[in-house]
C-alpha cells in the first residue's frame, strides 16, 4: 500500500508537470486531491523518523498550492512552500503550533514545539473497541465520529441561520426596531446545545491529549498557533483552549512566515491608530451603529462611512489612504459554489467581494476587524485543501491581523465584545490575539456589574437605555448573560 501510494503521487506529479494549461492542472489536482491526502496519512504514521516531517511538508505544500490557485486563478509552483526547518521560525519557547490534516481515512494532528521533535498525536482506542480485532483503525473511527458530529452541527446551524435571516428581514422592514420573531425548537437547537456540542468536539479532537503533550514537553507555552484543515476552519477551536492559551489562527504556515516579515517591516514604521469605520451598511443591526460610534471615540480623527455612505467606491477610495485599522460592522456572506464572490454587504445592494480584496493593496493596514456575520466561513468547493474565507483575501492583500466571525452573531453581545476588544487593544496595538482572547474571556464571565458601565458609554436613546437596564436588573447579580459560547466564540484572531 505504501509503495502504491508513493508511486501514484509521483505519477500525478509528473502528469501535472507535463500539462501546459493551468485549467487542466487544477482540474486534475482537484480530482486526485484525496490521493495526496492519503499519502500524507501514510507518511505521518510511518515508523521512519523522517517520514512525519515529509508528511507535514506535503500537507503544507498542498495548502499553499490551493491558496495560490484561489488568488491568481493559475496553477502556481509550490517551490517556495516552507521546509520543516523554515517552519521553526514561527516557534519560540512560548509558542507552539497545532496543525491538523483531514483525509478520507483519518484526522492527523501535528504538534510543533520549540526545539522539540515533530510530534504526531495518536488517536485513542475507545474502551469498547480495544478487544475487537475487527474494529476499524482508531484514526478512521475518529474521522467517522467527527463527520457525524459535523453533519449535525451544519444542519442545526442552517436551521438557526434561517431564523436569523427572517429576524433581520423583519428588523430591516421596520427601520431596525426589534420584532416579535419567535424561533422554533429546531431553530433554537444549535445555540441551545452549543456548550454540549463543543464539549464533544473537544473529545473528538483529543484536546486533552494535546494539552498533556504540551504540559510534558513544552511547559512554557502561552501562545498556540492553530492551522485547521477543511471543515475545521468552520469551528471555534479556540474556545476549547481559551482559558489556557492565547490563540492565533493561520490558513497555512507559509502565510504566517510571510506575515512575520510584514510585521517586522511595520515595526520599523511610526505607529498609527488611524481608523476606517464602515457602519451598518444595510441599517438592520440595532446596535451596530452604536458600536461603531463608541469605538470611534477611542481613536483620533476616525474616518466614518455610516449606512448609505458605505458604498463600494467610497471604501475603495478609503483603501488608498493610510488607514491602519478597518472596523466593519455589518454582514458578510460566503459563496460556497463560487468563493471569489464571497463578500461583505454594502449600501445600495453593492458588495466588496473576495476578488476585490485580493486586488487591493492593504499593506499599510495593521488590523481588519470584521464585526459581521459569517465573515470567517470557508468552503471546500474547488481544491479540497483550500481555505477560502474572506480573512485569507485580506491577508493576501497585505493586512497583518484579521478578526473575523464564524456565524451570525447576536449584535448586542458583539457590541460589548468589540468595545472591550478595542479598549484592550489601546494598551498594545501589536497584540491583537491577546486583546481578543481577553475580551472574550471578559464577556464570557461578565455579570451586570461589569455590563452596566458599558451601557452608560453607549450613545443610546433614553427608551433603549431604559430597556437595556431593565433587562440587566431582572437577572441575578451572579448570572453571566453572555456565558454561552454562542455569544463570544464566533470571533477568531487570524494572522
Amino acid at each position: 500500500m505504501q509503495v502504491l501510494l508513493a508511486e501514484a503521487t509521483d505519477l500525478l506529479g509528473r502528469l501535472l508537470q507535463e500539462m501546459s494549461l493551468d485549467a487542466d492542472k487544477i482540474r486534475l489536482s482537484r480530482k486526485f486531491a484525496s490521493l495526496v491526502q492519503l499519502r500524507v496519512d501514510e507518511l505521518a504514521h510511518s515508523p521512519e523518523p523522517t517520514h512525519p516531517i515529509k508528511a507535514l511538508e506535503l500537507a503544507e505544500e498542498r495548502k499553499n498550492l490551493c491558496l495560490r490557485w484561489l488568488r491568481y486563478g493559475t496553477y502556481k509552483s509550490t517551490e517556495d512552500s516552507p521546509s520543516y526547518e523554515q517552519m521553526q521560525h514561527l516557534l519560540n519557547p512560548h509558542t507552539a503550533i497545532i496543525y491538523w490534516h483531514i483525509s478520507p481515512a483519518a484526522i492527523t494532528t501535528f504538534i510543533l514545539g520549540h526545539q522539540q521533535p515533530l510530534h504526531v498525536l495518536k488517536p485513542r482506542n475507545s474502551a469498547t473497541d480495544n478487544n475487537n480485532p475487527q474494529s476499524p483503525p482508531p484514526s478512521f473511527q475518529q474521522l467517522l465520529k467527527f463527520e457525524d458530529w459535523m453533519k449535525t452541527w451544519k444542519q442545526d446551524y442552517q436551521a438557526y441561520r434561517q431564523f436569523d435571516q427572517r429576524r433581520n428581514q423583519a428588523n430591516s422592514r421596520d427601520g431596525g426596531n426589534p420584532q416579535p420573531c419567535i424561533p422554533s425548537d429546531e431553530e433554537k437547537r444549535w445555540t441551545k446545545t452549543m456548550p454540549k456540542s463543543l464539549k464533544r468536539l473537544k473529545e473528538l479532537l483529543d484536546i486533552p491529549g494535546i494539552m498533556q503533550y504540551l504540559k510534558q514537553h513544552c511547559p512554557s507555552i502561552t501562545h498556540l498557533i492553530l492551522v485547521p484543515h477543511r471543515d475545521l476552519h468552520l469551528l471555534p477551536i479556540h474556545a476549547l483552549f481559551l482559558d489556557t492559551f492565547t490563540i492565533t489562527y493561520l490558513p497555512s504556515i507559509q502565510v504566517g512566515l510571510d506575515n512575520q516579515q510584514r510585521k517586522a517591516t511595520q515595526r520599523t514604521q511610526s505607529p498609527s491608530l488611524s481608523l476606517l469605520s464602515v457602519e451598518n451598511p444595510l441599517g438592520d443591526l440595532k446596535y451596530a451603529s452604536l458600536e461603531s460610534v463608541t469605538i470611534c471615540q477611542l481613536y483620533p480623527q476616525p474616518y466614518r462611512l455610516p449606512k448609505s455612505r458605505a458604498t463600494l467606491s467610497a471604501i475603495q477610495q478609503a483603501f488608498s489612504q493610510p488607514i491602519n485599522i478597518l472596523h466593519f460592522s455589518g454582514h458578510g456572506e460566503h459563496n460556497l459554489e463560487h468563493p471569489h464572490q464571497s463578500h461583505l454587504k454594502l449600501a445600495n445592494d453593492e458588495e466588496l467581494t473576495l476578488k476585490d480584496i485580493f486586488a487591493a493593496d492593504l499593506s499599510h493596514c495593521h488590523l481588519v476587524c470584521l464585526s459581521a456575520c459569517e465573515t470567517g466561513l470557508t468552503s471546500q468547493s474547488g481544491l479540497i485543501d483550500e481555505f477560502v474565507g474572506l480573512a485569507s483575501a485580506f491577508l493576501a492583500a497585505g493586512v497583518t491581523h484579521i478578526v473575523g466571525s464564524l456565524w451570525n452573531v447576536n449584535d448586542l453581545s458583539t457590541t460589548f465584545l468589540m468595545l472591550k476588544f478595542h479598549e484592550i487593544l489601546q494598551e498594545n496595538p501589536d497584540d491583537v490575539s491577546r486583546a481578543l482572547n481577553q475580551a472574550q474571556y471578559w464577556l464570557k464571565n461578565a455579570t451586570k456589574r461589569e455590563l452596566k458601565p458599558m451601557i452608560k458609554r453607549l450613545p443610546l436613546k433614553s427608551t433603549s437605555r431604559i430597556k437595556l437596564n431593565k433587562f440587566l436588573n431582572k437577572i441575578d447579580d451572579k448570572r453571566k448573560p453572555f456565558a454561552s459560547p454562542f455569544c463570544w466564540a464566533a470571533f477568531c484572531p487570524i494572522g
